[in-house]
């Protein structure tokens, strides 16, 4: 049975194209920190708060303990990225999940880039070769599915911060992971507060849009007739919905288990029917038209009853997916209004 990258789910099937002072658990050595800057350019952002360092960020295989504070990042995190720049650190090298973003960033992080340009990869499998060649001294994947194999690899590169332990892959929640790094680079204050405001702009659209608390939702990118995958709770578009008052449908979570989506044959298509549903139309030029003919979806009372929004704005479904400390008040600026509209 195919099952789908992160990456093909994410976007839709078609057309896609050692440190001194850090230490990670198991990684049986260290090397320098550093003192270079980050992406080539000017330093990186302001120093840790006094105090923060030594740190010990837990995660799914363990711990990674950092003393200094990095100077060369690399995010091989789908979205880590955000995080470090949201902090005024630019990364030497990060993964680069959508085509269109020929920076690897999403439109509400190019401003953070300062001008620089780090160095992009857009490989299905860990790129050890790639990150190796940036001589890191801290390495990024919250927002990953890495194994415990790839962690030890690398680890033997530089310390390497995993998913958060106690969540499905790709499952870290934004705040969680937003911290945790931010906890491995000393700034673990300035993070709370850009959390803080995220969550209070979740609270205002809450308020604003009562009568989306506890209606069940589906959400799903759509990949063309009887690719029907609609994602878990336990994901950052239910989590993104979720912080809305919104439920993802537990028929939905039922069937995802420990995955971040559940795949959903034509058959068993009644497992996407919910109060609302939320689908990314990203994939082909004509997915909309497309998703209008799919006979098994136009089926459903969500759908012929008009309860569903279908996002044709590639950033905006985007921002949601990618779910960072950055990209979720575009996303809350976006969606919020088009799900007010049916809901």
């Amino acid at each position: 049975m195919f099952v789908p990258s992160r990456r093909s789910l994410l976007l839709g099937g078609a057309g896609l194209a050692a440190a001194a002072g850090l230490t990670a658990c198991g990684s049986g050595g260290t090397g320098s920190t550093g003192n270079g800057t980050a992406g080539g350019g000017s330093p990186s952002g302001a120093a840790p708060a006094a105090g923060a360092l030594p740190a010990t960020v837990a995660h799914k295989y363990g711990s990674t303990t950092v003393t200094r504070a990095p100077g060369r990042i690399v995010s091989d995190g789908y979205n880590d990225h955000d995080a470090v720049l949201a902090l005024g650190v630019v990364p030497l090298g990060l993964r680069q999940w959508i085509p269109e973003w020929k920076q690897g960033v999403g439109p509400w992080a190019l401003s953070a880039l300062q001008g620089q340009h780090p160095e992009i990869w857009a490989d299905d499998s860990v790129p050890f070769e790639k990150i190796a060649a940036l001589a890191p001294d801290l390495v990024l994947e919250t927002d990953s599915g890495i194994t415990q194999s790839d962690y030890g690899k690398l680890s033997r590169i530089a310390p390497t911060v995993a998913q958060g332990k106690g969540y499905v892959d790709y499952g870290t929640p934004w705040d969680v992971a937003s911290l945790m790094i931010a906890e491995a680079m000393g700034r673990k204050p300035q993070m709370q507060k850009l959390v803080d405001g995220v969550n209070a702009s979740f609270a205002a659209a809450r308020k604003a849009h009562p009568g989306f608390a506890g209606k069940t939702v589906t959400a799903m990118t759509y990949m063309g007739p009887g690719n029907h995958n609609a994602y878990a709770s336990e994901d950052t578009r239910g989590r993104f919905l979720s912080s809305l008052g919104l439920r993802v449908s537990p028929a939905v979570d039922k069937a995802a288990g420990s995955q971040f989506y559940a795949e959903v044959s034509p058959e068993n298509a009644a497992l996407l029917e919910a109060d609302v549903m939320l689908v990314g139309g990203y994939g082909t030029a004509g997915s909309k038209a497309a998703f209008a003919k799919d006979k098994v979806l136009q089926s459903l009372d969500v759908v012929k009853q008009g309860r569903y929004v279908f996002v044709e704005d590639v950033d905006a479904f985007m921002a949601i997916s990618a779910s960072t400390v950055l990209s979720l008040p575009y996303g809350i600026a976006r969606i919020v209004p088009l799900l007010a509209a049916v809901v």
